[in-house]
């Protein structure tokens, strides 16, 4: 399964509550909200990809009040927590790896880094990809709104190239 902001949510609950069902999930600017990483306890190991922009002004990157049109609508978890949650569900040990990508388009202001875990428990991973600069944006998409609304568009990376390949190695 995969999805962009509710949708990614979607995508961590989906992970949760169906692990049986559900292989692997992929969420693009979207954390676990705080009330989900407090009651989740999949039944097995699910493989999780994140795609989150550091300067998302929906959904803040370190976490705190998720705010659509200046309205509150619930509080998430860090990025970076989300993904160290999902590594530790899926039993993900050693160092994580870091890899930067190439800066394929230096006039979208921003740059792409990724991490990643695992393998843990049956061959399970999770992958993080911190989008320096990036918005409430699907990376390489179409800009929907202005950036002065959503941010930044990253074009150093094809999000759907990306989840793509993930989704593909999974076994």
């Amino acid at each position: 399964a995969t999805g962009m902001s509710n949708g990614g949510s979607m995508c961590f609950r989906l992970a949760c509550e169906l692990s049986g069902k559900v292989r692997a999930v992929a969420a693009v600017v979207a954390a676990n909200s705080v009330l989900l990483t407090e009651q989740c306890r999949p039944s097995r190991p699910v493989s999780v990809m994140i795609i989150n922009g550091t300067e998302d002004p929906v959904a803040p990157y370190n976490g705190g009040e998720v705010k659509l049109f200046g309205k509150a609508r619930g509080r998430i978890e860090s990025a970076d927590d989300t993904a160290a949650f999902w590594a530790r569900v899926n039993g993900c040990t050693g160092e994580r790896m870091t890899t930067d990508l190439p800066d394929s388009d230096p006039g979208d202001r921003t740059r792409v880094r990724r991490y990643a875990y695992g393998p843990g428990t049956g061959g399970a991973r999770v992958v993080l990809y911190r989008v320096e600069g990036g918005g409430h944006a699907w990376p390489g998409g179409i800009s929907y709104l202005s950036p002065l609304l959503i941010g930044r568009t990253s074009r150093d990376m094809n999000a759907c190239d990306v989840i793509w390949n993930f989704f593909s190695e999974i076994r």
